[in-house]
């Protein structure tokens, strides 16, 4: 498991960010690979200013290799109970 500290000053909150098939920005904050569903499981926090999620922290799950400390444009999944990427768009730089 890789750990860096968290900017938001939210807690961890799962199901806090509702997966709608919308775009964020979001950071990694923690990542963990799940060896037998082949998956890895993220812990982040939405950095888009303009997000009515900004500074929320939850889990997402996803096949996409992600770097811990590293920012991403992402688009989600839409009507998912487990929240999911469907795809990284590109990383953003600071």
């Amino acid at each position: 498991m890789n750990v860096r500290r968290k900017i938001s000053p939210q807690k961890v909150k799962y199901g806090s960010i509702k997966p709608e098939g919308q775009r964020l920005a979001i950071r990694i904050i923690t990542s963990e690979y799940l060896h037998v569903q082949r998956i890895s499981k993220y812990q982040y926090e939405v950095i888009s200013k303009k997000s009515k999620y900004f500074q929320c922290v939850d889990n997402i799950f996803t096949k996409e290799n992600m770097r811990v400390g590293h920012s991403y444009l992402v688009s989600f999944k839409k009507n998912q109970s487990l929240a999911t990427i469907s795809k990284v768009i590109k990383e953003v730089t600071k």
